[in-house]
């Protein structure tokens, strides 16, 4: 389900309402009705059936508006609701904090601290679309990219934003 493949709208499109039928409760159409489904969806709002998924499978987020690989039921799950006149389905749910770390191997001598690289689909903020931190990992997320998480106290304060604690400071 890449983003620039030419044959994943029809695809996804006609295999996710039995994917997601257990969690939406919606009951999915049989398979053929569930083809002309997607077949006429296509077709309405983008002329052809070729659609690069990324124009259909998008992460709209804030300002973003990007093309976006992944689907349901996959290894980068990405669940989505169609926004209405547009021939795009939105994001809603799907793959949350990811994060990919790398211990030293413990005969190695090597006393480096782990590394990691780290994402969530949206950002630091998952509500309140007046941070900047409403969006602000949602472009990164939607190439496929991930960013180094900090670990040290040092590295953390000087890279805050802002410094306070829950239930404490407003």
């Amino acid at each position: 389900a890449d983003a620039q493949n030419k044959s994943a709208a029809l695809g996804v499109l006609t295999v996710r309402p039995a994917v997601t039928e257990k969690y939406t409760k919606i009951p999915s159409p049989e398979p053929v009705d569930a083809l002309r489904l997607a077949h006429d969806f296509l077709m309405a709002e983008h002329g052809r059936l070729d659609v690069p998924w990324g124009e259909v499978n998008r992460m709209i987020r804030g300002d973003v508006n990007s093309p976006l690989s992944g689907g349901p039921d996959t290894l980068r799950a990405v669940y989505t609701a169609r926004v209405d006149g547009t021939g795009q389905h939105k994001m809603t749910t799907g793959d949350t904090y990811i994060a990919l770390v790398e211990w030293p191997a413990p005969d190695s001598g090597n006393n480096a601290p782990p590394r990691a690289s780290v994402i969530h689909q949206f950002g630091s903020k998952t509500l309140g679309e007046d941070s900047p931190h409403y969006d602000d990992q949602a472009e990164m997320f939607a190439r496929g990219e991930f960013r180094e998480a900090l670990w040290d106290r040092e590295e953390i304060e000087a890279k805050a934003t802002r410094v306070y604690r829950p239930g404490k400071d407003k």
